[in-house]
């Protein structure tokens, strides 16, 4: 039986609908019938559910269409409750989505069974509908994945994905501050988190460490990485099941954790200053420190190549993965990504994302992140998201696009869409030319406002002219709520000033999510691109 769908849209919109329509129609072919019905209105996403119903009542021609449908679908913007529509009808009235491109989609959750909102637009189901699949996909992998051994609870797969997060506190850091990123990093998902020990640190103190961070963990593996073997002996007593780096140099002192414990295995011996000089070298020295343990009956062990930093030879060793795939199928991969993203000034989610997607294709089972630089804060967050979203796609044999999930943080993946309410204004004022901007300032005074980037609060201050230090200051996360007391406390701020103060509140929260340095009567962005055109500029002239 053919479902016969009627698409209700505007002047402005029906082209895309009816494209839209056309390729849905295609891609169902003789299981819907989808006529898409234009009515009399320029914009009709501006309109309400109670103006479509007097258009339709005014027309019998277009009513007549509309019935002879199963359902009928609106945009998703239209304002109102479609039930008083369907009552007149006496068909189905769903909200389609507010994008017309997603039009195809919406038609597929409608054949597939789901029902759609009377008042809420498609979008909301279309990604739930993808995000549950999302999951699935990640259990299934789960559940067919092979397991080469367990860090008490937490599996390690013998080939990823799933790809396990480690991550490294920062050894600049207090004992104290070590185990409050600890927390963070746990917050964001990582599945281990490695005691960064520093290099001459008193053995007493990095014990002091490992113990601060060991009580802050919750559901987190420890580990441990330390030059000094007695450190990580000490690790293991308090806790830790994973220690960075097992080597030609310190084979000999673990022997009595070889069953329990596991290992990263690196190439040569740092206790020499032995270091591969290639990629070749390293894949050598590596299978030898690997082949060397399996004798004296170390058990859980990971291979790792160690990354080097971009554009010093990461392509060789990405294709030396490969070779060690095949050298040592039965042993678990892993990688350091820290030392490219650390090293790489570019904004950390895309390098992330980048390098998961390089992680799950090499079947690795376990990659290091830091956080140590500010750039790559929220590294762990992204690196395990970006994993998810690599390890579905791989699974689905698809590029990572369109699963539901994503790390598109600051630009739009679709063409942003206008309503152009303005083409219907009785009059349009151009305000185009650039003026020269006149401070307006109040007689009462100013104010002066400030991002607290530990607490994680926007702060506004209010001066008077006289005085040297502020009156009151207000701090708040949320931008709306704290200009609404702003200006309920303080009636004196005239308009000019009101739409000043909102204005600067967003941009400081704006800078606080992104972890920009805030400055007031700043751009957030021109500056920096007006600058990266410049440096273009240069180098096509060169």
């Amino acid at each position: 039986m053919v479902l016969k769908i009627a698409i209700i849209t505007g002047v402005k919109a029906y082209p895309i609908v009816k494209k839209q329509a056309e390729i849905s129609q295609e891609k169902n072919s003789g299981k819907v019938k989808i006529t898409v019905i234009r009515l009399p209105i320029s914009v009709i996403g501006m309109t309400s559910t109670e103006l479509l119903l007097r258009i339709i009542k005014a027309n019998e021609r277009i009513k007549k269409n509309i019935k002879e449908n199963d359902i009928v679908l609106i945009p998703g913007k239209v304002s109102g409750n479609t039930n008083i529509i369907e009552k007149h009808l006496g068909i189905p009235v769903y909200k389609a989505s507010s994008d017309a491109s997603l039009i195809p989609m919406v038609i597929d959750l409608i054949l597939s069974g789901k029902k759609l909102s009377r008042e809420d637009p498609a979008e909301k189901f279309i990604e739930e509908d993808k995000i549950d699949l999302f999951f699935r996909d990640l259990k299934e992998i789960k559940q067919q994945s092979t397991v080469a051994f367990y860090l008490r609870d937490t599996p390690v797969y013998n080939r990823g994905p799933p790809v396990l997060v480690a991550s490294e506190t920062t050894v600049t850091l207090s004992p104290e501050e070590a185990a409050q990123q600890a927390t963070w990093f746990e917050e964001n998902g990582a599945d281990i988190v490695i005691v960064g020990v520093p290099l001459e640190e008193d053995y007493h103190k990095s014990i002091e460490r490992i113990k601060a961070i060991e009580k802050k963990l919750s559901k987190a593996v420890l580990a441990i990485d330390a030059i000094n073997p007695n450190i990580i002996k000490k690790g293991f007593e308090l806790g830790a099941d994973l220690a960075f780096s097992l080597h030609e140099g310190n084979i000999q002192y673990f022997e009595k954790f070889r069953r329990d414990k596991a290992f990263v295995v690196i190439p040569g011996n740092p206790y020499k200053g032995k270091t591969p000089r290639n990629e070749a070298q390293a894949l050598r020295m590596l299978l030898k420190n690997v082949s060397r343990a399996k004798e004296k009956g170390y058990e859980k062990l990971l291979a790792d190549l160690i990354l080097p930093p971009p554009c010093t030879g990461f392509v060789n060793i990405i294709t030396a993965y490969r070779k060690l795939d095949k050298k040592l199928p039965d042993t678990p991969m892993m990688a350091g990504l820290a030392n490219i993203t650390e090293l790489i000034d570019v904004d950390s989610h895309g390098v992330n994302t980048l390098l998961s997607v390089i992680s799950v294709e090499l079947g690795l089972s376990m990659v290091l992140v830091s956080e140590e630089s500010w750039k790559a804060r929220y590294s762990t967050l992204e690196t395990k998201l970006s994993l998810a979203l690599s390890s579905v796609a791989r699974k689905r044999r698809s590029p990572p696009v369109g699963v539901g999930v994503d790390l598109i943080l600051l630009k739009e993946k679709n063409k942003p869409s206008s309503s152009n309410l303005w083409l219907t204004a009785k009059d349009t004022i151009n305000v185009d030319e650039i003026e020269k901007e006149t401070t307006v300032l109040d007689e009462w005074g100013y104010v002066v406002i400030e991002v607290d980037y530990t607490e994680k609060k926007i702060v506004v201050c209010l001066h008077r002219y006289k005085d040297k230090i502020p009156y009151v200051c207000y701090r708040g996360r949320e931008p709306h709520v704290l200009l609404k007391r702003i200006l309920k406390d303080n009636p004196q701020f005239s308009l000019y000033h009101a739409g000043y103060l909102g204005r600067e509140i967003e941009r400081a929260w704006i800078s606080l999510i992104l972890g920009k340095q805030y400055e007031q009567d700043k751009s957030l962005f021109k500056e920096k691109i007006d600058k990266i055109r410049k440096i273009i500029q240069k180098i096509s002239d060169i």
